[in-house]
């Protein structure tokens, strides 16, 4: 497995080779970021919480040059301390990563950088020094190191991304800063088509997501975050209504392909795998053991929050498209993976739901017992109660 070798996220320094009492180890209060895929070709990454470095052989003044290149290609200007300090931490990067003396000494960097976080306007000019900072304060010696031969660091090959926390948050990565943009602008039409390139499931989604986006929201410093869920619906139910045309009209899709045939097991939410596919050409047989389509979201979420026939308009679209869904059909049943190749399927994706509930762990709890339902037994019975479908009696 690969190990982070050192690095400073959310404050905390980490070094796994010289843990003193101002460094820890990556052991310590560190989830899910010791260790990481065999293979995994990242060797270093940072964000706005901080740096890792999973490999002694990786420049770190290299590394923070590709990021602060990336911030100043991304800042938009409204503001001197983003626009003048990422320009100018760029270039002194850039200097010592070539050979010469930079042009700021790491001091000044350091200066910088503070007043950056300090006093820039938004998030990226806010947040994009923090790697710097860490490792400034935390491993300036490695940086003296890298430069004492004053030659010029090799090139990386590397990717460099910059985001914002409420992009990173939403399972999809729906980019809600431009969504949210084409609303300001008027352009509520295009707003739609930033969603609709993730998911078809906007209107759905405008109802009854979570709101990851809207917990992460940088926003809610200064007041309150911003109200992105509502935003999109109101983008979606906008370009739905009686004047607007239908969502799959005006999409840009590539001719299906009977050759290229793909099985989606499982019409739910994770089955939108199929609208994508259908978008780039594959045929899509959908495979679903219920006679509907929508998994969850159908016989799980009460109709006052999410109305069945807006859940049909949108899972109707992969009918649209030109896929086919086959209900009544359960994997195991009905057929098995090795049957869909002989139907000719050059590949399967299975997306089977997780309709069971988590068990409370409390001393006694029995699900034998008469009257007990977890959450997700209880939202069935309820939804086949509502649907006259089998009697539901609550007693106190």
């Amino acid at each position: 497995m690969t190990q982070v070798a050192f690095g400073v996220w959310d404050g905390v320094a980490y070094d796994a080779n010289t843990a003193t009492s101002e460094t820890k180890s990556p052991e310590y209060g560190l989830k899910g970021f010791d260790d990481f895929d065999p293979g995994n070709p990242i060797k270093a990454f940072q964000g706005d919480r901080g740096f890792f470095v999973l490999a002694e052989t990786v420049s770190l003044i290299d590394v923070l040059y590709r990021y602060m290149t990336k911030a100043a290609e991304q800042s938009c200007g409204a503001c001197t301390p983003c626009r003048m300090g990422t320009a100018l931490l760029r270039d002194a990067l850039d200097k010592m990563r070539r050979g010469p003396d930079g042009s700021l000494s790491f001091d000044e960097i350091e200066m910088l950088g503070e007043q950056m976080a300090e006093t820039s306007l938004c998030g990226l000019g806010q947040t994009c020094g923090i790697a710097l900072l860490g490792a400034l304060r935390s491993f300036r010696d490695k940086m003296e190191t890298e430069l004492a031969p004053h030659r010029p660091i090799p090139a990386r090959h590397g990717m460099t991304y910059v985001t914002a926390p409420c992009i990173e948050a939403c399972p999809s990565k729906e980019n809600v800063p431009r969504y949210i943009d084409y609303i300001r602008d008027g352009k509520p039409e295009n707003s739609l088509g930033v969603l609709l390139q993730k998911y078809p499931m906007a209107v759905t989604c405008g109802r009854v997501c979570v709101r990851y986006c809207e917990q992460a929201c940088r926003r809610k410093f200064v007041d309150d975050a911003v109200g992105i869920k509502t935003l999109k619906r109101y983008v979606a139910d906008r370009q739905n209504g009686p004047q607007a045309p239908k969502f799959t009209r005006d999409m840009k899709t590539k001719p299906l392909d009977e050759n290229q045939k793909v099985a989606v097991i499982g019409a739910e939410p994770a089955g939108s795998c199929a609208y994508h596919l259908l978008l780039r050409g594959f045929l899509v047989d959908v495979f679903e053991k219920a006679d509907q389509a929508g998994g969850m979201a159908q016989i799980g979420i009460p109709s006052y929050r999410l109305p069945k026939n807006t859940l049909a308009m949108e899972t109707d679209i992969i009918a649209d498209l030109g896929g086919r869904f086959l209900y009544g059909q359960q994997l195991g049943r009905d057929f098995d993976i090795d049957e869909l190749f002989k139907r000719g399927c050059k590949a399967v994706f299975l997306g089977l739901g997780c309709q069971a509930g988590s068990a409370l762990g409390v001393e006694g709890e029995d699900a034998a017992h008469e009257g007990y339902y977890s959450g997700i037994d209880f939202l069935l019975k309820v939804h086949d109660h509502v649907d006259g479908v089998a009697p539901l009696k609550l007693e106190g």
